[in-house]
């Protein structure tokens, strides 16, 4: 066949919009449900918009904002061995000793004398508190955004953020296949354990992507040379991020699967934004680093299909407006 022949070629072979088939599972009965949220970006979205038309969601950025299995189920265990309590192991204390951070949490500081012993109070209290609500929880929806952290050179201990530690102090991670079903694993028998009880557990992809290095700079160089330095390989950062998509993908599928278990259920905002609406995302209508996805209609759309697919009737009569 040559190429006039295909620019010429007036077949029709589809001319539906593609939509995925959800189904309906009514986890969402009435507003007395209660959610929890954790993960990136797009879970702080769900909470945005849940408390907004007054479903009850337990979201704390500190707490809740995780790119990765790893750093989620780091802090989690750490509540299981530690019962929330916190050591200087878990803090950065900077130079000056005017500043510290956790290494656990994200954007968790404290400046000031005494900045320290202050974070690790307000380290306890916060997630003590998160805690306590998380019991109520009747569905805990987990946002995955990539399979790549940080771990500190020193210990290999993972951290949730670099928060202006040097590069020199930590290394860049990326976790397999295997290893992020296992950190999944993990992050479901302990909120099982912390929870009590039955309860829904959803797991996302977001359609987020990632330039990653230090930070999504695109100032910076993109080489070869950096991103070997960065990721230890030449390949693209924007490759890369692609990769941990698809790793996510597969290691969930496959988590779910050894499970059996119809409480465990992956939601396809990923997919929904990759194929339903790969005609109308023009991304970054918000934040200008043609990454985000549009951060108001597409986001919108997405917790729209969401709650279509997971409110009984009468929440969705009740919803409509």
């Amino acid at each position: 066949m040559t190429l006039a022949s295909l620019i010429n070629d007036d077949r029709i072979y589809n001319t539906t919009p593609l939509n995925i088939s959800l189904g309906h599972q009514p986890d969402i009965k009435n507003f007395n449900t209660k959610v929890a949220c954790a993960g990136s970006c797009f879970a702080s979205n769900i909470h945005n918009i849940f408390e907004k038309i007054g479903i009850s969601t337990n979201y704390d950025l500190n707490i809740s904002f995780h790119y990765t299995a790893r750093t989620f189920y780091t802090l989690l265990n750490q509540w299981d061995l530690k019962n929330c309590e916190h050591t200087d192991e878990d803090i950065y204390v900077f130079k000056d000793n005017q500043k510290a951070m956790s290494l656990l949490h994200n954007r968790l500081v404290m400046t000031g004398e005494n900045c320290a012993e202050k974070l690790l109070l307000r380290m306890t209290l916060k997630d003590t508190d998160f805690l306590k609500k998380l019991r109520d929880s009747d569905i805990f929806i987990l946002t995955l955004g990539n399979a790549t952290y940080l771990e500190l050179s020193e210990n290999s201990k993972t951290i949730c953020q670099s928060g202006g530690i040097s590069s020199d102090l930590y290394r860049i991670k990326t976790s397999s296949v295997d290893e992020i079903k296992d950190e999944l694993k993990g992050i479901y028998t302990l909120l099982r354990k912390f929870i009590g009880r039955d309860f829904k557990f959803i797991i996302t992809v977001s359609p987020q992507r990632y330039a990653w290095s230090c930070k999504v700079d695109f100032s910076r160089d993109r080489t070869q040379e950096h991103n070997k330095k960065i990721f230890n390989s030449s390949q693209d950062s924007l490759l890369h991020s692609n990769l941990d998509k698809a790793k996510l993908r597969v290691a969930i599928d496959e988590f779910i699967k050894e499970s059996n278990n119809e409480l465990i259920e992956y939601f396809p905002s990923y997919d929904i934004v990759m194929d339903e609406l790969r005609e109308y995302e023009n991304l970054s209508n918000r934040v200008n680093d043609k990454l985000h996805v549009n951060l108001i209609h597409t986001t919108n759309y997405v917790i729209n299909r969401f709650l279509h697919s997971h409110c009984s009737d009468e929440m969705i009569n009740a919803l409509k407006y």
